[in-house]
């Protein structure tokens, strides 16, 4: 679902999607972005995106963890962690603008860079890059969060957590464990047994 794409800066971060996304087919001159960049810090707990909102923006993240919930059956069930280094969006809601059936919010202060949707698709008919941009948020994002819903599913709530141990240790670094529990979709209290099998 996350794509990570290291660098020194947003710039070099979406110079470094891009040069994926053409193989190093291009120029120099075609390897400038052709829509602009923006930068804004977010505080704990401010939402990036609400239910039902239609999401207009990409974000690249700098600095911070960013968290992505849904509702199902009146509870919050959180879908995953973002850290820096990734690119997050309301999937769905980007690509079909639909009301969003997620939650995009802050779970620690974040640096971002962001760029809008529309500036994306008015490139759309004249810019390989803007083109393959879109496309690859429209595909490839879409199917790496399919595979990992997929896994949820089939996968024991054991299977995922020693899945994270060994894929995602920075969840189990930094989130707290009844977040983690929501993630995984069982209680604390499950998890703490879980967590004592895998320790012993």
């Amino acid at each position: 679902m996350l794509l990570t794409i290291l660098g020194e800066s947003v710039q070099m971060k979406i110079e470094t999607l891009i040069e994926r996304l053409t193989d190093g087919n291009h120029d120099s001159q075609e390897l400038e972005l052709p829509f602009p960049i923006y930068h804004e810090t977010y505080a704990r707990n401010f939402v990036l995106t609400r239910y039902g909102q239609i999401e207009n923006k990409g974000y690249f993240l700098k600095k911070g963890i960013i968290q992505c919930s849904v509702q199902k059956d009146g509870e919050e069930r959180i879908i995953d962690f973002v850290f820096p280094g990734n690119f997050v969006t309301a999937y769905n809601s980007f690509v079909l603008d639909s009301p969003s059936d997620i939650e995009v919010s802050v779970l620690s202060d974040c640096e971002v860079g962001y760029f809008l949707k529309v500036d994306v698709k008015k490139r759309y008919e004249d810019s390989l890059i803007a083109n393959q941009l879109g496309r690859y948020i429209k595909e490839k994002i879409l199917v790496e969060k399919l595979t990992r819903e997929k896994k949820f599913l089939t996968n024991s709530a054991e299977e995922n957590y020693r899945e994270l141990l060994k894929n995602r240790p920075e969840i189990i670094e930094h989130i707290p464990v009844h977040k983690i529990a929501k993630y995984l979709g069982i209680h604390p209290e499950s998890l703490s047994r879980i967590r004592a099998r895998v320790i012993s």
